[in-house]
């Protein structure tokens, strides 16, 4: 239960800082691994026309993702601490941390690789400027 977390940051500074990597990339929040997936469905999906309906739905989703990571980052790791069972986690754990801080850097550079690996030439998509911005926006 997330509600039992709380103030992880002062005892766990590096899963801390992963985890916000984490949900940084899951916005989308650019040159992150989770942007170059992100952005380039929101933009073709307002490349065609499903209509108004259909694009307020997916800038509603996109904004229900960005509230969920700043809930989860708010309540296990700046709200106040709850008693949770992460009292027997030790951060000096190598079995634990590795996994963790490999993970991160995988998502700080599997985004940039794979986009480039996968589109040699650039991905040209038109839209109206406020489409554009509305998905960095939301």
């Amino acid at each position: 239960d997330i509600r039992s977390f709380g103030g992880l940051s002062l005892n766990f500074p590096l899963v801390t800082v992963c985890m916000n990597l984490a949900n940084l990339s899951l916005c989308g929040v650019p040159f992150l691994a989770g942007f170059y997936s992100k952005d380039l469905i929101v933009e073709l999906a307002c490349q065609y026309s499903w209509g108004v309906f259909i694009l307020c739905m997916m800038f509603i989703c996109l904004s229900l993702t960005v509230l969920y990571s700043v809930r989860l980052t708010y309540l296990s790791f700046v709200g106040v601490y709850n008693g949770g069972p992460s009292i027997s986690v030790c951060e000096s754990d190598h079995s634990l941390i590795g996994p963790v801080v490999i993970l991160s850097f995988v998502s700080l550079i599997s985004g940039p690789i794979l986009s480039w690996l996968s589109f040699p030439a650039p991905v040209l998509i038109f839209l109206p400027a406020f489409l554009k911005w509305a998905a960095l926006l939301f």
